[in-house]
């Protein structure tokens, strides 16, 4: 039987101070399956920016999760609260972090793709992803030759100021809503990041101006049933 379709996301977008960086990653190896490992989450995905691609931070990372209540749950707060010390030296190489619980508020596609289009927006935008036609994940993923499409809007609640979080250098910033678009190759996710640039091809989706596209490729992915 097919699982239903996550209905929760963590998505994050950060850079990392170069003197920290190799320190980051091997970190991120088990920090992948320590998060992974907590009851509701789906899988992690970790990704690096395509040079060129528009991109602004350079990493980027989500979780899919049952539900948006996941990330508010006390199995997954006790790790924000009690993080480990290789996570809190970790933490003081992060540097613009952006980081957002949020809903799946549309999915088309089952398959995962190599490269990863985001377009994310500022806060003050996620009222409109609310508008947008109940088939804009179909349609779009349609149009833009994509094997799969993702609409994450914010959720009503966001994790507060937790140790792990108070670790960081500055305080995390959050999006509105972004849309992931999923591609086999490189050159795909670039003819449709030209199309998410234009002006005409938004207005004909109901998106707003502006945001930050990016293309990203993907590093690595844990599922938690491979744990």
């Amino acid at each position: 039987m097919t699982q239903p379709k996550a209905r929760g996301a963590l998505a994050a977008w950060n850079d990392c101070a170069p003197e920290g960086l190799a320190e980051y990653e091997r970190w991120y190896a088990d920090h992948l399956a320590e998060r992974v490992s907590v009851p509701g989450f789906r899988e992690g995905r970790r990704y690096e920016a395509v040079p060129g691609s528009g991109a602004d931070r350079r990493f980027f990372t989500f979780y899919p999760v049952d539900s948006a209540e996941v990330l508010s749950s006390p199995a997954y707060l006790a790790r924000l609260e009690n993080p480990h010390p290789d996570t809190l030296a970790a933490m003081r190489h992060f540097r613009n972090m952006m980081r957002t619980v949020c809903v799946n508020a549309q999915e088309d596609g089952e398959i995962a793709g190599a490269y990863a289009l985001t377009l994310r927006f500022a806060p003050e935008d996620a009222a409109h992803a609310q508008n947008l036609p109940p088939d804009f994940a179909s349609v779009l993923r349609q149009e833009l030759s994509a094997l799969h499409v993702r609409v994450f809007v914010a959720a009503p609640g966001q994790t507060g100021q937790t140790v792990e979080a108070r670790a960081r250098s500055k305080p995390d910033e959050n999006m509105g809503f972004t849309v992931i678009a999923e591609f086999g190759r490189a050159t795909e996710a670039e003819t449709a990041r030209k199309q998410l640039a234009e002006t005409a091809f938004r207005v004909r989706h109901q998106l707003p101006e502006g945001g930050v596209l990016g293309i990203y490729a993907l590093l690595c992915i844990l599922r938690a049933g491979d744990l």
